[in-house]
């Protein structure tokens, strides 16, 4: 099958015991997991700081991104909150 050993855009092919190969699928699941769960409590501490009062320019500032793509991707988020919308501050 092409394309097993040598992956696009790497050079040499590099050769991998299936050990290795399991240890790298391993690695890269730990990976997925420790992603989401931090996803999971940026969402939870987002939801924290705008039901304690926190702006969206203050969400926005603590992100690292601009305050319409805080609104974006937050404005919907309600963990621990019984069906409240957060407000557009």
């Amino acid at each position: 099958m092409a394309g097993v050993d040598t992956p696009r855009g790497v050079g040499a092919a590099v050769r991998l015991t299936p050990a290795e190969r399991a240890g790298l699928v391993a690695d890269l699941e730990r990976s997925s997991v420790a992603v989401r769960e931090a996803e999971r409590q940026r969402d939870r501490d987002v939801a924290e700081a705008r039901q304690r009062g926190l702006t969206w320019d203050e969400v926005a500032l603590g992100l690292g991104v601009s305050r319409q793509a805080a609104w974006n991707r937050y404005k919907s988020v309600r963990v621990g909150l019984q069906d409240q919308p957060l407000p557009d501050v």
